[in-house]
């Protein structure tokens, strides 16, 4: 793709997002969005290995993977399998199904919804890693499917920003929420801050699916705890693993407005 095409494109995906929008962030504030994107990308560049991909069973894969653990092609696709037919027991994809995917990371999720043939309306993905979004962008995004940098304020993947961030959308929007492995890295009040925007932003027979660190008879939250899940690197061990007792972590979630309709 030349740089002409590049930038159409471009200005089409960005034209997409911006009827998901709330007012209050169509204008000025969504383009600064766009601006930080667009001066990270000037001061950092691309490294071209980073945005190659894989064609593998008619959809593209990320050669260089931020998951280590599913390096193997087949391994990546199916990852999505089990997460899919969970969710589908207790909501029904169709052509109006609305999902964002909050730390989409590099696609897998809507890969695995385009891999199983899962119906949908629309599909965003948003991550505070612009390279992520980036391959992203190049290699998944069409107009059912669009991607978002979203450069909130994380203790362990973007201490550059100044604060975490309410989302952009409209109110009572999306059917479905998905986390993979966010809330693994986020303390109690970052957690509550989150779970209060997306019950606005969810619609009121919505779904919200989430992995975390969750066990019985264990502190109500800690970062890191000791002999948990193997040792730990030398670096960057900030919010590596935050784990939560499970009576305290499902009463944030209830006072947040939801209800638990299964966990394992």
């Amino acid at each position: 793709m030349n740089r002409k095409s590049r930038l159409t494109k471009n200005i089409q995906l960005t034209s997409n997002i911006l009827k998901y929008l709330t007012n209050e962030n169509n204008g000025f504030q969504f383009q600064n969005y766009i601006k930080i994107a667009a001066n990270k990308l000037a001061i950092f560049g691309y490294n071209k290995i980073e945005l190659d991909s894989v064609f593998y069973k008619n959809i593209f894969l990320p050669k260089k993977r931020s998951n280590q653990g599913l390096n193997d092609n087949d391994l990546y696709i199916e990852s999505t399998k089990e997460q899919i037919g969970l969710i589908k027991e207790f909501y029904e994809f169709n052509e109006s199904s609305k999902i964002l995917d909050f730390g989409c990371g590099q696609g897998r999720f809507v890969n695995g919804l385009n891999f199983y043939h899962i119906d949908f309306l629309s599909y965003i993905g948003l991550d505070i890693d612009i390279y992520s979004i980036a391959w992203c962008e190049k290699w998944l995004a069409n107009e059912k499917v669009n991607f978002i940098y979203w450069p909130a304020y994380n203790a362990r993947y973007n201490t550059n920003a100044e604060k975490i961030e309410k989302l952009p959308f409209k109110n009572n929007f999306f059917d479905l929420i998905f986390l993979n492995s966010v809330f693994s890295h986020m303390l109690t009040n970052d957690i509550i801050f989150y779970l209060r925007d997306f019950r606005k932003k969810i619609q009121s027979n919505g779904i919200i699916y989430l992995t975390a660190f969750i066990e019985n008879d264990v502190s109500n939250c800690e970062e890191n705890p000791d002999n948990y899940l193997g040792s730990l690197p030398d670096h960057n061990k900030v919010l590596l693993r935050v784990r939560y007792n499970k009576n305290y972590i499902f009463d944030i979630f209830e006072q947040s407005g939801f209800t638990i309709k299964f966990w394992s």
